[in-house]
C-alpha cells in the first residue's frame, strides 16, 4: 500500500485476515524478526569460543550436520559433540593455554529471512580456519 514504508504487511495476532503496515516514523522497519537468527549466531559463537558443544546442540535442529572441510568429514549431532571435545583436548595438549576460540572478520548477509555468517576462527598457538553458518 502507498503509505507503507516497506512491502512488509503484518497480521495482528488473534485477528486472521487483518492487515497493517508501518508508515514513515523514527524507527527502522524490518520484515520478520532478525533478532532470533542473530541471537542464534551469537550463541553458536559462544559455544565455539568456549568449546561447549551443548550450547550449539541446543540450538541445532535434529537434522543438524557439521562439515569439517579439511578432511571432508560430515558429522551428525552426536559425532559433532565428540569431535569438538577431541578438538578442544588437542588444543590444550603440551602445555598450551586453556581452550579459547576467537573470531575475526565476521561478515553477515541476509538472504530472504535467513542471516548467514562467515568469518575466521582462531585458537591461538594451535589452529585457525574459516567458517560459515
Amino acid at each position: 500500500p502507498k503509505p507503507c514504508l516497506s512491502g512488509c504487511i503484518y497480521q495482528q495476532n488473534g485477528m486472521p485476515g487483518s492487515k497493517y503496515c508501518f508508515a514513515r516514523g523514527s524507527l527502522p522497519v524490518t520484515c520478520g524478526d532478525d533478532t532470533i537468527n542473530e541471537d542464534a549466531l551469537a550463541a553458536y559463537r559462544l559455544g565455539l569460543s568456549s568449546g561447549d558443544s551443548e550450547i550449539i546442540i541446543r540450538l541445532a535442529a535434529d537434522s543438524f550436520n557439521f562439515t569439517w572441510v579439511p578432511e571432508s568429514m560430515v558429522m551428525n549431532r552426536d559425532e559433532y559433540v565428540q569431535f569438538l571435545g577431541k578438538f578442544k583436548e588437542e588444543a590444550e595438549k603440551d602445555g598450551r593455554p586453556k581452550f579459547s576460540m576467537r573470531f575475526n572478520n565476521l561478515i553477515q548477509r541476509k538472504v530472504d529471512n535467513t542471516i548467514f555468517e562467515a568469518g575466521d576462527w582462531i585458537v591461538d598457538d594451535f589452529d585457525r580456519g574459516v567458517y560459515m553458518h
